[in-house]
């Protein structure tokens, strides 16, 4: 579900109540705080054991999401989580591609170790050589790699969200 859905559907007044973002709107009116209490047949109040959201699985995030550590934090958790790594060191740009986590990725220039800063992981150098990425080889190794991790319709989306 996305804005244009909203507008579509006659909806762009709500979502105006919520910054234009999707994932705001769901989250604030499906919070536990904002459901009706209601008890189960064990006497729990089914709030307790609700949704917990991650924005960052929406399609698109509010306005300056990523620039919170916390957010950036989160969303790296569960890509390492997913991807069975312990470190952010050990994510790869393929990480990102595959949990469809690209739009976090460009806005740190594509780069895996800026993602890491950016959510407070320890810094890393790069351990390839100097003068690695500017072998057309290399980089080409690297691309066709990347590009195994997308079916072939979303490939010449790959290619073209990375421009």
């Amino acid at each position: 579900m996305d804005t244009a859905d909203f507008v579509q559907n006659h909806g762009g007044p709500l979502l105006t109540l919520y910054g234009n973002s999707p994932s705001k709107l769901v989250m604030e009116v499906y919070s536990p705080s904002s459901l009706p209490s209601t008890i189960d047949n064990n006497g729990k109040d089914s709030k307790q054991s609700y949704f917990e959201w991650k924005p960052f699985l929406f399609k698109s995030v509010p306005r300056g999401f990523y620039d919170e550590k916390a957010n950036v934090r989160a969303y790296l958790d569960d890509i390492k989580a997913k991807a069975k790594v312990e470190n952010d060191v050990d994510l790869k740009m393929h990480h990102f591609a595959q949990f469809g986590a690209l739009k976090l990725l460009k806005k740190f220039r594509n780069s895996p170790i800026l993602v890491a800063r950016a959510a407070g992981g320890e810094p890393v150098m790069d351990k390839r050589p100097l003068g690695y990425w500017q072998d057309k080889g290399n980089q080409r190794a690297f691309l066709d790699d990347l590009a195994k991790y997308f079916d072939e319709s979303s490939r010449k989306v790959f290619v073209l969200s990375m421009i």
